[in-house]
């Protein structure tokens, strides 16, 4: 037998097939944690990123949890505030119907355009 050859450390993109197969109200919270994963491994989370665990809190109703993502985000686009406002609506409920319509006036002063998604 030879050596057994090394594993390669996981990318960004690996952790982005996690957190998107973890986008269902079960598992919403283990994508969610998947971006500080991915910094304590020494990589750098993107917009993608974001967006996908923005996804997964969003199948789970975690409104709170979607917009603390949010304003950890470098560069929030377009999908990332309409992830954010879709998990609001998801959960329902007066607080949350506040927190989209605060998310649809802070895209507005960051320059995002809303859209029909």
């Amino acid at each position: 037998l030879g050596p057994i050859p090394a594993v390669p450390r996981p990318g960004l993109v690996h952790y982005h097939a996690v957190m998107r197969a973890c986008a269902t109200p079960a598992h919403w919270p283990i994508a969610a944690s998947m971006l500080q994963d991915a910094r304590d491994e020494g990589l750098s989370p993107n917009t993608v990123s974001t967006n996908c665990a923005l996804a997964a809190c969003e199948a789970g109703g975690a409104w709170r949890d979607a917009l603390a993502l949010l304003d950890e985000a470098a560069a929030p686009d377009a999908i990332s505030f309409h992830t954010a406002i879709a998990a609001c609506r998801r959960a329902g409920g007066r607080p949350a119907a506040r927190a989209a319509l605060r998310l649809l006036r802070r895209m507005r002063a960051a320059h995002v355009r809303p859209s029909l998604i």
